[in-house]
């Protein structure tokens, strides 16, 4: 995204599955940026913060994505003129998309995730384009089942 960079983005989130197709959550990003040039990590190219999003199942494992987020980022003050100066800015944005789930091994899934910014104030997201993509991996959380004797039946109560 950025001439002479690295950038690594790590995004962990916690989701709850609300019912069988809507799972909702709420999640971080820090992305962190190495300078090939310099050979150092650069503070300016970091952003982080937090987002919220809404999953819902349409099938087959593919799911409609809808994601809210606010980003500390470096803004700078003129889209035209020097990139160096500006400041740093906490900007929203909401994305919406596609994402794709297949299965690694027993709980592991893999993800793809191909989505667009649909908000983005005075253009100050920080990233490139609209269209953003992203691959990752889940880990689910199966709720153990009850045991008959940890029930309570209705005439003991």
């Amino acid at each position: 995204q950025q001439k002479n960079y690295n950038l690594f983005d790590v995004n962990p989130y916690v989701g709850y599955r609300i019912s069988g197709r809507f799972t909702s959550g709420l999640g971080w990003n820090h992305r962190y940026a190495y300078d090939r040039k310099k050979h150092e990590w650069s503070e300016r190219a970091r952003i982080y913060g937090p987002r919220a999003y809404v999953d819902f199942k349409l099938g087959k494992g593919f799911i409609a994505h809808l994601e809210s987020e606010c980003m500390n980022t470096f803004v700078p003050f003129a889209l035209l003129g020097n990139p160096d100066t500006g400041r740093r800015e906490w900007v929203w944005s909401m994305m919406t998309g596609l994402k794709k789930e297949y299965k690694i091994y027993g709980n592991l899934k893999g993800t793809v995730l191909l989505q667009y910014n649909l908000f983005n104030p005075k253009y100050k997201a920080p990233y490139v384009d609209r269209l953003n993509s992203r691959i990752g991996f889940e880990y689910v959380l199966k709720k153990k089942a009850k045991k008959k004797s940890d029930q309570v039946s209705p005439e003991s109560k």
